[in-house]
Order: C-alpha cells, then sequence, then structure tokens
C-alpha cells in the first residue's frame, strides 16, 4: 500500500462532502417543514452523499491501487460512472427546487448522454493511471475524456455553486448567509481546479497538474468541513435560543 497525495485529499474531500450530507439531511428531517421541503432536503443531502461516495472511490482506490495500473484503470471506471450519476442527480435537483414547471427530462438525457459517452471513452481509450515522482495518480487521459470529466464535473459541482449562490442572496439569516458563501466559494474552487487540471494544464508536465489538482481537491475538502462545523454552531444556536 502507498499513500499518495491523491488518496490523501480525496479522502479529505469525500469526509467533507459526507459531514455536509449528513448535517442537511438532519437539518430537514428534523424541521417539520411540507412533504416538498423535505424532498428538496432529501435530494440535497443525497446529492453530497452521492458525491461524497464518487470521491471515497477515488481516494480509497488510489490508496490501495497506486501500484496496480489495472486496478487504477477501474477504480476511474467507477468514479466516473458514480460521477455521471451525481451530474444527472444535480441537473434533476436544480429543476426540481427552482423551476418546478418544467420537465427536466431533456437537461436529464443530455447529462445522462454526457456521461455514458465518456464512460464509452474511457474503454475505447483504455488510459494506463500511474504514480507520478511526487507521489500522486496521474489518470493519463486523452485531451477527449478529460475534456468530457470536466464537463461532468462542471455540471455536478455547478449545481451545488446553482443553489447557495440563490440561497446565499434570498435568506436573512447571517449564518445561513455564511454557510452559502462558504460553499459558494467550495465550488467555484472546484471548478477551477478542474478547469486547471483537466483543461489549462491538459498538455503540461504530469506532475505538476496533478500536484496542483491534489492540493485544491484537499483545500476544498477542508472547506467543507469547516461549512459542516459551521453548520453544527448553527443548529446548536437554534437550539439554544427554541
Amino acid at each position: 500500500m502507498v499513500i499518495t497525495t491523491t488518496a490523501i485529499s480525496f479522502i479529505l474531500l469525500s469526509l467533507g462532502l459526507a459531514f455536509c450530507g449528513w448535517r442537511f439531511r438532519v437539518a430537514f428531517r428534523g424541521a417539520g417543514n411540507s412533504e416538498a421541503n423535505k424532498k428538496i432536503g432529501f435530494l440535497v443531502s443525497l446529492y453530497f452523499g452521492g458525491f461524497a461516495f464518487q470521491n471515497s472511490i477515488i481516494g480509497f482506490g488510489t490508496l490501495f491501487f497506486a501500484q496496480n495500473a489495472s486496478g487504477l484503470f477501474y477504480v476511474l471506471v467507477a468514479a466516473n460512472s458514480f460521477l455521471s450519476l451525481v451530474a444527472v442527480l444535480g441537473v434533476y435537483m436544480v429543476c426540481y427546487i427552482f423551476f418546478p414547471r418544467s420537465s427536466p427530462q431533456i437537461p436529464v438525457i443530455i447529462t445522462f448522454a454526457l456521461g455514458v459517452s465518456s464512460l464509452i471513452l474511457i474503454f475505447i481509450a483504455h488510459p494506463q493511471p500511474f504514480i507520478t515522482p511526487t507521489n500522486g495518480i496521474e489518470w493519463n487521459m486523452p485531451a477527449p475524456l478529460a475534456v468530457m470529466v470536466f464537463y461532468l464535473l462542471l455540471i455536478s459541482i455547478g449545481a451545488s455553486f446553482y443553489i447557495f449562490a440563490k440561497l446565499f442572496f434570498q435568506v436573512k439569516i447571517r449564518e445561513i448567509k455564511i454557510l452559502s458563501f462558504v460553499l459558494v466559494v467550495a465550488a467555484i474552487a472546484g471548478i477551477v481546479d478542474a478547469f486547471v487540471r483537466f483543461i489549462l494544464l491538459h498538455g503540461a508536465v504530469a506532475d505538476v497538474r496533478t500536484s496542483i489538482y491534489d492540493v485544491g481537491i484537499g483545500l476544498i475538502g477542508t472547506v467543507f468541513i469547516v461549512a459542516f462545523l459551521i453548520f453544527f454552531t448553527i443548529r446548536e444556536k437554534l437550539r439554544n435560543h427554541s
């Protein structure tokens, strides 16, 4: 077993996402809201939980198969499959919350088609991941596949950005604004980090783009853990005032 920077950063991010998903689930379940709001709470928590699981596949997969190119390939397949599902869920969630009168069928189908196309391309290109000199995992994707993965991440993370950006401008409670701001910053950082890794530096030295990406993922994971702590503090304040 080789402990890589990729494993550490993605496990950290998966923990942060899981904490946030769990807290949102608890908050909505105990709020006594309408069925519609409970469904929103379920979708948001499922979104964070699904994203946490997708990142944990990469984290633990690169931990146990760091020196096994074949094992890393199937980690990539599994992670991409769940990323596609998270992207579909994110699109559906945004449509359900903000555009309830419009059918989500077309954007969901387009997103699902993108995910299936990326999965097919993975098997066609069959990239051979490897460990870089700085102990990170380079997925060795061809440019078309890297672009597809970036778009899936853009859609997935973009759903979180849209929801919490809207929440930031609509709510009046200061603590909720802070939480929303933290999650918006995390979403922007995730999109920028993915753009740098999969688009801007795709032709650069593998060691450079992998190191930058891993550091970014680790920092974003830390931000999500901070967001979880903020959410926990908010809940405690609300309980004390009730």
